[in-house]
């Protein structure tokens, strides 16, 4: 919605609620919904580069779409990645995201069980 007018991203938006409340509930009640708004600004900023099928930042390979992204930058180990993107961002005018969940503890087992039934890890509880 990149170049749109205020009033055609509002009709948009009331058409949707209209149409699928249910997606706007659950973009609203997603516990990720911080960090999805940090990786796409961060894509459009630049800040995240794509090149060959990879996403890289500063270098470091963070995943092979969007939301492989989101979820290395959601586990606990990786939270200096965030934070990095975040300060980067902010040198582009972004204002930080107030519902960015902190970073998810997860073991070995419980990421091969994600992985396995193709789950995504949530922010804290």
């Amino acid at each position: 919605m990149r170049g749109q007018k205020i009033g055609e991203i509002k009709e948009y938006l009331l058409n949707l609620a209209t149409k699928s409340p249910k997606k706007i509930i659950d973009a609203y009640n997603d516990d990720l919904i911080g960090i999805k708004l940090v990786v796409l600004n961060a894509l459009d900023k630049d800040i995240i580069d794509y090149d060959g099928g990879i996403y890289t930042y500063n270098g470091m390979t963070l995943g092979m779409s969007r939301d492989a992204i989101v979820d290395y930058v959601s586990l606990s180990k990786n939270k200096q990645i965030l934070e990095l993107i975040q300060r980067d961002l902010e040198t582009h005018g972004f204002k930080p995201v107030k519902k960015v969940p902190e970073p998810v503890e997860q073991t070995v087992e419980e990421s091969s069980t994600l992985m396995v039934n193709n789950e995504r890890p949530r922010g804290g509880d």
